[in-house]
């Protein structure tokens, strides 16, 4: 999941591919900031990289800006870090 927020922030489309009841599968799909193939359909993801074209082009522009807005929207660095403190407080 860090990677994740990183790469929301850059503003780059996510390919995940992993369990399909993973919190990252949602997130990709519900948030439209990229793809989510589970982990076990290989037809799916060989199908995927076949279909991709340049003239795709548009579209990863686009999933890549609903990422950045994303990550500054909902996810500010602010935030994560208020999380992360409130985290170590609750430790010590």
């Amino acid at each position: 999941p860090s990677k994740t927020y990183n790469i929301l922030a850059a503003g780059k489309p996510i390919l995940f591919l992993g369990e399909s009841c993973s919190e990252i599968y949602d997130l990709v799909i519900n948030e439209e900031v990229g793809w989510s193939i589970d982990i076990s359909a290989k037809k799916e993801l060989i199908d995927f990289f076949t279909n991709l074209k340049l003239a795709d082009i548009d579209v990863l522009n686009a999933l890549g800006v609903n990422a950045r807005k994303l990550a500054e929207e909902k996810y500010p660095e602010s935030k994560i870090l208020n999380e992360f403190l409130k985290s170590i407080k609750s430790i010590s």
